[in-house]
């Protein structure tokens, strides 16, 4: 059944009625939306993906323990895609410059502690946030509004990655064969 089978009928003025007058009517959606923007059939889905959320230090610390028992199960070798965002792109980040060959499907990494853990616990250790902060208030900053992300960064490129991001994206490509 498709999603769009899955609407209730619209009402004249364009809005979907679930006939429960407790809830909102909510905007139909178009047939672009509903083609662009749902997921593929089961049929034509490939591979497995991960999303890794934001929130900080404290994200990358809850998402270190959920790739961790991942890996435990051999499940995380099976993840071809991550998408995510800030607390969850410094892992990401991080599990992309440690982890320079992906296992196979099923197989787990060896060594995480030494390997991925200890070194992002000791990296969230430090608070990196402030020296950018101040380096937005110098006088000749004061135009520049991208002053504190670029030291911020050049914190993460330094101590994280060692790589930009456009770097760290083409050497995964390149090391998982993936198109450009």
């Amino acid at each position: 059944m498709s999603a769009a089978a899955m609407l209730p009928e619209p009402t004249p003025s364009g809005r979907h009625d679930s006939g429960d007058a407790s809830r909102p009517l909510a905007p139909s959606a178009t047939a672009h939306a509903l083609s662009a923007y749902l997921p593929e059939p089961e049929r034509d889905r490939r591979g497995v993906a991960l999303a890794l959320s934001g929130g900080g230090y404290r994200a990358a610390l809850f998402h270190l323990g959920a790739l961790r028992r991942l890996n435990e199960l051999g499940v995380l070798s099976r993840v071809d895609t991550i998408s995510s965002v800030s607390g969850g792109s410094i892992v990401s980040a991080h599990l992309a410059e440690r982890v320079r060959h992906w296992p196979a499907s099923g197989e787990v990494i060896d060594n995480w502690d030494t390997l991925v853990a200890a070194p992002l616990r000791q990296f969230v250790r430090r608070n990196i946030r402030t020296g950018p902060l101040l380096r937005r208030a110098l006088p000749w900053n004061w135009r520049r509004g991208s002053a504190s992300a670029r030291a911020l960064a050049g914190i993460y490129e330094r101590h994280l990655t060692g790589l930009g991001l456009r770097a760290t994206i083409d050497r995964t490509r390149t090391a998982q064969h993936l198109p450009r």
